[in-house]
Formats: structure tokens, C-alpha cells, sequence
């Protein structure tokens, strides 16, 4: 058995009928942000299955793809050995490894709409990176 307020009842349902009203003009942002007050978290959005299981999936498929540094010279493309390839698919020089760096970067590329990592040079030598 469900209690809902008389309040509750009154919003949600005239919230329902404006929205199947033809010239409401409501869109479902406007809907959503009437009908919750709540702010949504990383942790909250990732408590939904069907969000975490979606990124969880794509993040860990990207991150196992390799990342590989190409050269072209005359309409050739050669595959190059670079230190920078290293860095990115094996060890980054900081407490990640190369799969969950990339899966750290694509999570939040598709949490935050960006993701960013910080290189850490010294004298033009790279020394790894932090996510």
C-alpha cells in the first residue's frame, strides 16, 4: 500500500496533465525539475544499473582498446615507438596503470562531459601523470 500526501497527489498528478496537454510547451527537463528538488550526484546516478552497467561498459571496452602513435610521410603511415605510448597503455608513473587510467578518463568524459589528466614534466622529461 502506497501513502502519498493529498499535496503530492495534486502536484504529480496536474504536473501529469499539463504535460499530455498539447500546448503545454513543458519539456522534460522542467518536468523532472518540479517534480524533484534534489540534486543528482555521481554516487546517486551511478546507483541506477542500466547507467553504471553503460558506462561501466563503454569506459572498460575504450580503455582496453591500445593507444598507438602513427607517423605519416608521403601518403605512408608507419606505426612509431614513442615514450608517450608507454606512458598511456602501461604505466603512467602514478598509482593507476594504463587500463584504468584511460578507464578514469572516460568515465569522466561521459559523467562530466570532459576529462582531463595532468602531465608532470620536469626539464621537458615527462614523469607521469595523475587522472
Amino acid at each position: 500500500m502506497h501513502y502519498y500526501s493529498i499535496e503530492l497527489k495534486n502536484v504529480l498528478f496536474g504536473k501529469i496533465r499539463e504535460i499530455f496537454t498539447p500546448d503545454s510547451g513543458l519539456t522534460l527537463d522542467q518536468v523532472v525539475a518540479d517534480l524533484s528538488a534534489q540534486e543528482v550526484s555521481k554516487e546517486r546516478f551511478l546507483n541506477i544499473p542500466s547507467v553504471s552497467g553503460s558506462v561501466n561498459l563503454i569506459s572498460g571496452t575504450i580503455a582496453s582498446l591500445p593507444i598507438k602513435l602513427y607517423k605519416s610521410e608521403g601518403g605512408k603511415v608507419t606505426p612509431i615507438e614513442d615514450y608517450r605510448v608507454n606512458l598511456l597503455n602501461d604505466t603512467t608513473g602514478d598509482t593507476l596503470d594504463g587500463f584504468q587510467f584511460k578507464q578514469a578518463l572516460v568515465n569522466d568524459f561521459l559523467l562530466y562531459g570532459e576529462g582531463y589528466s595532468y602531465v608532470n614534466r620536469r626539464l621537458s622529461k615527462v614523469y607521469g601523470g595523475c587522472v
